[in-house]
């Protein structure tokens, strides 16, 4: 398993324009983080809630699009902040961050640890890409 170094930011991925409960919690947990001394980093796409939230809270943010299972211009945006920002972790909300995220991952040869939080059962339909079925057990 992959050590956590210690100097890089936790990284937050909320790539969405929603600010729903899920997003919510991920800017929370960073701001936790960051009152704890712990350093942080959230990307969100421009002009979001979330980069708004991150404005208001003084939290130390980045510009991602929008997260696509597969999205070549994202996971070079992503591979470029993940050596650029090497990162002590990496935290994902929602399942369609799993695709670019790893093909970021293989592209910059990073073993940064990974953490995903989502929503059990969201839409009720089984998770049928070969990469959901080995990270969530499907």
């Amino acid at each position: 398993m992959p050590r956590l170094s210690d100097s890089g930011p936790f990284f937050f991925l909320l790539p969405y324009q929603s600010f729903s409960g899920m997003e919510l919690f991920g800017v929370r947990f960073a701001e936790t983080l960051m009152h704890q001394g712990l350093p942080v980093l959230i990307g969100s796409p421009a002009g979001s809630l979330i980069e708004e939230a991150c404005r208001k809270r003084d939290l130390p943010w980045v510009e991602l699009p929008v997260l696509f299972r597969w999205d070549l211009r994202a996971v070079h945006r992503l591979g470029t902040i993940l050596r650029g920002s090497r990162p002590r972790a990496v935290i994902g909300f929602r399942t369609q961050v799993a695709y670019p995220l790893h093909a970021a991952r293989l592209w910059t040869r990073s073993t940064v640890p990974m953490v995903f939080f989502y929503r059990l059962g969201a839409g009720n339909q089984p998770r049928r890409g070969p990469l959901h079925r080995v990270l969530f057990r499907h």
